[in-house]
């Protein structure tokens, strides 16, 4: 299933339309999830819905429905100063208490294991989320100055990650 957002102009007068898609899980590709709680992801005036799941046979949180491959490129090309992506990304500096509700909602969810951020950003969440109870903290990001930023973060493990273009 595809669900779509409003239509927005950014200010290169391009529409802009954020698709989101419902996906099974990454570990054991089963498609009835739990859903533990929901986030609106605002570019402009657009918005998705993205919903954060545990599998209920193998215990994996995920998010389901995700932004498609071609909306989390608009996003990356068009993301502006206001929005959270590029605040999380870059203007962290040292204030990190906008993690907390996240983190406390994940806590409440999946208070153990192992955390995997893919478009970790500069990696401000991974040291926040390196909490009691955490085996292991890894990042993924596709932009590579941001990879390198969040690789600097000394209690997670980050890759770099290129996005494919879509097909």
């Amino acid at each position: 299933r595809q669900g779509m957002s409003k239509t927005v102009s950014d200010s290169d007068s391009q529409d802009i339309i954020l698709v989101s898609e419902e996906v099974p899980c990454n570990l054991c590709g089963a498609t009835d999830p739990r859903r533990l709680f929901t986030e609106h992801y605002s570019l402009g005036d657009s918005t998705a819905c993205l919903g954060v799941n545990r599998c209920i046979h193998c215990g994996l949180v995920y998010v389901s429905p995700r932004l498609t491959p071609t909306s989390t490129r608009l996003v990356y090309e068009h993301d502006a100063v206001e929005t959270i992506s590029h605040n999380y990304c870059w203007n962290s500096g040292e204030d990190v208490s906008r993690f907390g509700p996240l983190l406390r909602r994940l806590a409440d969810v999946a208070p153990e294991g192992r955390f995997l951020d893919i478009g970790c950003g500069g990696g401000h969440l991974l040291p926040e989320a390196n909490r009691p109870g955490r085996r292991a903290v890894f990042g993924r990001e596709p932009v590579a100055a941001a990879a390198e930023q969040a690789a600097a973060h000394p209690r997670a493990t980050v890759h770099p990650a290129p996005l494919a273009r879509p097909a």
